[in-house]
C-alpha cells in the first residue's frame, strides 16, 4: 500500500461519509483569533467553494478517498461532542513521496470547515507549513520559543500565550488539528505540546466546575 493510515483507537473502515449533506456546525465567538478563523470557516462554507471540494474528492484515487472517509467521519461523528473528555481520537498518516498526503491534507481541512468547523494545520518545519494555505509552524501555534535544552526552567513558561489568551480560545475551538512532519518533532517538543494542551483545556474545565 502507498498510503495508509494509523488509527490509536482501531477506528472503523468507511466508505461514505455525509459532507455533502448541509453543513449544520456551530462556532465559538469572542476574540480576534477565534473571528479569523470563523471567517475563513463561513468562507469554505460557501456554496462555490463546497462545490470545488466535491470535484476535488471525486478526483481522488480509491485509497486515497478510504483515508479521508475515515478521518472525516470521525470528526463529524464527535461534532458537539464534551471537547474536555480524554478520549479524543489521535491518526498518524504516512506514505512515501508522492502519494498526495499534502493534498489529501489539505483537502480534509477545506472538508472540515466547510461543515463548519474549525481546523488549524500546522508543521514541525517552516518549510512544510509553507506548503499549505493559512499554514504556519507549531512553534507558531503554540507560541514555543527556542530554549536551552539543559536549562532547569524549561518547564517553565512553556508558551508565550497563557490560557486566557485569544490564541487558547482559539485552540480550544478547534474540531482537528493537523501537524505535517510529526515525525521529525522531538520527545521534548512533544512533553512541551502536551503540557501546553492541558493547561488550555484545564482552565475551562476549572472554570466550569467552579461556575
Amino acid at each position: 500500500r502507498l498510503i495508509h493510515i494509523s488509527d490509536t483507537h482501531g477506528g472503523r473502515l468507511l466508505r461514505a461519509h455525509p459532507f455533502f449533506a448541509d453543513a449544520s456546525g456551530t462556532t465559538t465567538t469572542g476574540s480576534s483569533e477565534v473571528e479569523r478563523a470563523e471567517f475563513r470557516v463561513q468562507s469554505a462554507m460557501a456554496s462555490a467553494n463546497r462545490e470545488n471540494v466535491e470535484v476535488r474528492y471525486r478526483g481522488l484515487k480509491e485509497q486515497q478517498k478510504h483515508v479521508l472517509d475515515q478521518l472525516l467521519q470521525t470528526v463529524i461523528d464527535r461534532r458537539g461532542e464534551d471537547r474536555f473528555r480524554t478520549d479524543g481520537r489521535v491518526f498518524f498518516l504516512q506514505g512515501h513521496a508522492g502519494t498526495g498526503k499534502t493534498y489529501l491534507l489539505s483537502l480534509l481541512r477545506d472538508m472540515v470547515e466547510a461543515q463548519g468547523m474549525f481546523v488549524e494545520i500546522c508543521a514541525t518545519t517552516g518549510i512544510a507549513a509553507s506548503l499549505y494555505q493559512n499554514g504556519r509552524t507549531l512553534h507558531n501555534l503554540l507560541g514555543i520559543g527556542v530554549e536551552d535544552k539543559d536549562s532547569s526552567e524549561r518547564h517553565a513558561r512553556l508558551s508565550k500565550y497563557g490560557p486566557r489568551s485569544q490564541r487558547a480560545e482559539l485552540i480550544r475551538s478547534l474540531s482537528l488539528l493537523i501537524v505535517d512532519e510529526v515525525s521529525m518533532m522531538q520527545r521534548l517538543l512533544f512533553e512541551h505540546v502536551d503540557i501546553i494542551l492541558k493547561d488550555y483545556r484545564c482552565l475551562i474545565a476549572l472554570s466550569e466546575l467552579t461556575a
